[in-house]
């Protein structure tokens, strides 16, 4: 690489940097990162062939600043060559970071999005055309290029031109994959009916066929929705125009209905991909070497090119594995919730450094509010939240050092026929579908986990982190986890055996002590003393299936302020009665008829 080059002169800023920032990158970590740039700046020069190339450059490396470094060159050497850059983002606070890192000024910058906060870091609107570097979402992109070519977007264009350099920060999907449930379409013709009666007609008549199809039989989404009605949102339902929507880009396909159970049935597939000629493209994405989405990809023909990846050591990485059911049906059975906050309070409580924790899970059924309920105000300013979906793009919570994640993210298995549609496999087998599932679930738990501070790299070495796991059982994830995390320590967590304490187990034997020695009652103020925990936190661990368990097996009783350990009979009136008494009246009381 010639010294002059804008590669090179980035990559030794890049390095500065880094080492500012306390890391030196590794051999192979300097060789992807240059690779990286050099592939940049051949796209700069519309220099590259028509494919997706992959940088797949584990989190915390550098591969966005090394973006950065490169345009921040580009802009010293007065933006020569001439040329343009678009850059899609999945996250819009991503801006910030870019134009920080690479000192580009509002009027080197065009930011097309609908959100005006964003919108007034770069040039107004009508001076997009002129601005060298285009910023935006990735749902833009792919939303202002359907049914037509990338040439045909002039709103991406600079001075009249697509933009030369395209940059793809985050995964990268071809086609988007769509799933509509059957009964999301027999919903929609009294929604229709009055405004738009044929409409409704056909919605009817194609969910009376996806119920009367035969196994493996595939059925063809009507043409009648692939071009939706004027008026259509006047009818002011935001899940039926979401249904339309979906069965709009799928209209004209040939799908075979997903059985998921109890009789019920789901459409999947893709939409009409990303156009020819949007690439090539330079695809920045950590979860390239775990997911398994690029390689079903390449294997059905896409314009797919690795860079090189490398990955760090996670050494400093120590993950607890709870492998119990915790998909979102299980949460809201009885109890469930209560058992799974009684578990992660007593880990917070019993944590006896200042570090931050970083708790991620469903956003319905959420554990939020009874986690902070049932911990001291002082431990909640230490604890961040995130849910399943907000789990990537972000940087805020870097610095916990301590990680739960409750659940994980799974599309069921028309989500899973449709992701592999949308890679080029309209019609996978089973192992298709089973590998597809399995790296979903590596690409969420790289994305989840590096949100925190197993993100940092220190010479190759990822940054110290806990993290306890909290996974339905007969997915595979301890081997999920060994393949984000290569070097990573897994070991078992099972806070629902009594016999391995918490604050369950301590409870449990507070009570079987107190029985041992003779006392008939205990309150329970001194108990909570003696666990040191809070009312509400209390009272959440009386309703642990355990607790109550032993409590029933013992026969102990629970008051308003205490527990009766053992019960107690009161004299009835009069002097009492003898054996020989009891005998008698045995022998001789006939029964009432």
């Amino acid at each position: 690489m010639p010294s002059s080059s804008l590669a090179a002169s980035s990559l030794n800023k890049l390095i500065n940097q880094l080492k500012d920032n306390g890391s030196s990158p590794k051999a192979d970590h300097k060789i992807a990162l240059e690779v990286l740039l050099e592939t940049l700046e051949a796209g700069l020069n519309d220099n590259l062939s028509q494919h997706y190339f992959l940088s797949a450059i584990d989190p915390g490396i550098g591969k966005s600043l090394a973006v950065s470094k490169f345009l921040q060159v580009w802009k010293e050497r007065n933006f020569t060559p001439a040329s343009s850059v678009l850059i899609g983002l999945s996250r819009l606070q991503e801006i910030e970071g870019y134009l920080k890192n690479s000192g580009l000024n509002k009027e080197d910058v065009a930011v097309l999005t609908s959100d005006h906060t964003y919108k007034e870091l770069g040039v107004p609107k009508e001076d997009h055309p002129s601005a060298r570097v285009m910023f935006t979402t990735q749902q833009m992109i792919e939303r202002r290029t359907r049914d037509k070519s990338f040439a045909d977007a002039e709103e991406f264009h600079f001075e009249g031109e697509p933009r030369s350099l395209r940059i793809w920060d985050e995964s990268l999907i071809p086609a988007a994959h769509l799933v509509v449930h059957a009964d999301e379409i027999a919903a929609l013709p009294l929604v229709l009916r009055k405004a738009f009666p044929q409409l409704a007609d056909t919605a009817h008549h194609l969910n009376g066929r996806i119920y009367s199809s035969e196994a493996g039989q595939r059925i063809t989404i009507p043409a009648e929705f692939g071009k939706l009605p004027d008026g259509i949102r006047s009818i002011r339902n935001a899940k039926a125009i979401e249904t339309l929507e979906a069965l709009s880009r799928l209209a004209g396909q040939e799908l075979e209905p997903v059985a998921i159970g109890d009789g019920i049935a789901e459409l999947a597939g893709a939409a009409a991909p990303l156009p020819e000629d949007f690439a090539p493209v330079v695809v920045l994405d950590a979860s390239g070497r775990v997911r398994s989405t690029y390689r079903v990809w390449e294997q059905t023909g896409g314009p797919l090119r690795r860079l090189p990846e490398v990955t760090k050591d996670y050494g400093n990485l120590r993950v607890y594995l709870w492998e119990r059911r915790v998909g979102k049906a299980p949460l809201k059975l009885p109890g469930t919730v209560e058992e799974v906050v009684t578990a992660i309070s007593d880990l917070i409580e019993e944590d006896r450094t200042d570090d931050q924790w970083l708790i991620i899970s469903y956003k319905e059924p959420s554990i939020e509010r009874q986690l902070r309920e049932a911990l001291r105000s002082d431990v909640n300013t230490r604890m961040h939240f995130l849910t399943w979906g907000m789990h990537h793009g972000t940087n805020e919570f870097k610095d916990c050092r301590k990680v739960v994640l409750v659940g994980q993210m799974s599309y069921g298995a028309g989500g899973y026929r449709a992701l592999a549609s949308a890679c080029g496999a309209s019609d996978p087998d089973k192992a298709t579908l089973a590998e597809l599932e399995r790296g979903e679930y590596r690409h969420h738990l790289l994305q989840a986990l590096t949100r925190a501070s197993v993100r940092y790299n220190r010479h190759g070495q990822s940054g110290t982190c806990t993290a306890h796991i909290i996974a339905s059982p007969n997915l595979g994830m301890h081997d999920a986890i060994a393949q984000a995390f290569p070097g990573c320590a897994v070991e078992r967590w099972c806070p629902d055996e009594k016999d391995l304490g918490g604050k369950v187990g301590k409870l449990i034997k507070l009570l079987q002590s107190a029985r041992n020695q003779g006392m008939r009652r205990i309150t329970k103020k001194e108990l909570r003393d003696a666990l040191g925990i809070a009312a509400a936190n209390f009272s959440r661990l009386l309703g642990h299936r355990e607790v109550t368990s032993w409590l029933d097996q013992n026969h102990v009783r629970v008051d308003r302020r205490e527990f009766i350990l053992w019960p107690t009979f009161e004299p009835l009136p009069g002097d009492g009665f003898t054996i020989d008494q009891l005998d008698y009246l045995d022998e001789n009381l006939e029964p009432e008829t």
